[in-house]
């Protein structure tokens, strides 16, 4: 299974580092996701779908995407165009930045939501395609990145708009009283979905918002996700804490680095680098998604103890000190949608 959302930190991951080996293979997965793009069965709409079969991503006929996961979710899509346009700003091949102006048309007309605070909707899911019609804090923090970066690579000012579009919604799910974001909206587009306290939400409006309250965040994160298991300490992907979740605790690691927490950002990665030699399942390269198998997110689904390339993109970045969403390092200012 090759989740969408993995091979675009596959991609950043090396376009980062540079070297002429690393700049062929984020060229190959590129290079693949618009292959996938465009031979899509059902659709010619410039959609990517949740997931392909990784081991061959053309169908029995030869002609068409072997698609896994039909569904089409905003994050996913916002992702493929933060990887594409790194890997443009990298080359300068204006491909990279035209499939990624129609991915950024594909979310607008499709996920733009007027209900409550705005925002863009959760994409579509299942092969006949149903509009979820929930809203998503963390969703709408990768289109603001995805279309300030177009913004930036374009300089059409649309795409600022429909960014900020995006960050309204986000700065209203702000739990002014408690220091942290909500994970979204329920089905009606306005009730605030209380029943998941997700980690990602928080760190990843640390790493995407230059006007957050990054103590706040990262305070909540120690008092409601921080555990031990396994013989690790990290943190859990929601607040249950009944397990870690390596993904997660890479993700801390930025958080605290954004915020010149070296040395919580320096404890951490080497627990990291522990789970990378020593965690049940490991293989000396790559990272775990979790410290052992069915630790819970609360949305239905959990993490396993395998090997996962999400982890292991995660544990390179905060190694890098990088921050992904804006390609910069974790000591430089985030960027800033202020006129």
């Amino acid at each position: 299974m090759a989740w969408v959302y993995d091979n675009d930190l596959a991609v950043l991951a090396p376009v980062d580092r540079g070297t002429p080996e690393d700049m062929v293979r984020a060229k190959v997965l590129c290079d693949s996701l618009i292959w996938c793009q465009n031979q899509d069965q059902d659709f010619n709409d410039a959609r990517i779908r949740d997931g392909y079969w990784a081991n061959d991503l053309k169908d029995s006929s030869g002609e068409n995407s072997s698609i896994k996961s039909p569904g089409t979710g905003t994050g996913n899509m916002a992702w493929t165009i933060i990887a594409l346009l790194r890997y443009y700003d990298a080359t300068g091949n204006v491909t990279y930045l035209n499939t990624s102006k129609l991915m950024g048309d594909w979310i607008y007309d499709n996920c733009y939501d007027t209900r409550g605070a705005g925002g863009y909707t959760g994409g579509y899911t299942d092969w006949e395609p149903k509009k979820l019609e929930w809203k998503s804090t963390e969703h709408n923090i990768d289109v603001y990145v995805a279309f300030m970066k177009l913004h930036e690579a374009t300089n059409n000012f649309t795409w600022r708009e429909r960014a900020t579009y995006a960050k309204t919604f986000v700065e209203s799910m702000w739990n002014e009283s408690l220091g942290y974001f909500w994970t979204g909206t329920t089905n009606d587009g306005t009730t605030i979905n209380r029943d998941v306290r997700p980690l990602d939400v928080n760190t990843w409006g640390v790493m995407a918002l230059d006007d957050v309250n990054r103590s706040a965040i990262n305070n909540w994160i120690e008092n409601n996700c921080q555990t031990t298991c396994c013989g690790f300490e990290g943190f859990d992907f929601n607040c249950d804490m009944d397990g870690i979740w390596f993904e997660g605790t890479a993700q801390m690691c930025i958080s605290y680095q954004i915020g010149n927490g070296t040395e919580k950002s320096d404890k951490y990665i080497n627990e990291l680098r522990r789970a990378q030699t020593s965690a049940n399942n490991s293989n000396g390269k790559g990272i775990v998604a979790a410290c052992h198998d069915n630790v819970s997110t609360g949305f239905g689904w959990s993490y396993p103890n395998a090997l996962h390339t999400g982890a292991t993109a995660w544990y390179i970045f905060a190694e890098r000190e990088l921050n992904p969403y804006w390609g910069v390092s974790t000591g430089e200012p985030i960027p800033s949608d202020a006129e």
